[in-house]
């Protein structure tokens, strides 16, 4: 998250053993004031949220505790098996409509060249 937001430097694993590439980054984060100023405001960012992450879960449990298990707020979906789930039917409907309209133009195709072959076949007899 830091180094998204330009307050670090991220390191690829395969240089980590290489104490040169460790001694450069540390000195490149220390000595750009980019780098702080960035943590700084994602450190300031973070102190000031909204809604903090601790008040939010304890948000929560008290709605828990208050009301139990409300049978309102559970899915419809969880009562589906497998083959609705995954919707089996929908994508087996398609595979075989794919199928008939790609055997419908292979038949259209075969006919017409079947045509045109002999057009061309009688059109060799009329000139020999």
């Amino acid at each position: 998250m830091l180094t998204r937001h330009g307050g670090a430097l991220q390191l690829d694993k395969a240089l980590l053993d290489q104490p040169n590439e460790i001694r450069k980054a540390i000195q490149t984060v220390l000595s750009d004031s980019n780098y702080k100023k960035n943590a700084e405001r994602l450190a300031k960012i973070l102190e000031d949220q909204p809604n903090k992450p601790k008040d939010v879960v304890l948000k929560h449990c008290d709605f828990a505790v208050k009301f139990g298990d409300l049978k309102t707020l559970n899915s419809e979906g969880r009562n589906l098996n497998t083959l609705q789930f995954y919707s089996v039917d929908i994508v087996l409907s398609a595979l075989v409509s794919f199928f008939v309209v790609l055997l419908v133009i292979l038949l259209l195709l075969i006919c017409a060249f079947r045509k045109c072959s002999r057009l061309l076949s009688s059109e060799k007899r009329k000139v020999d």
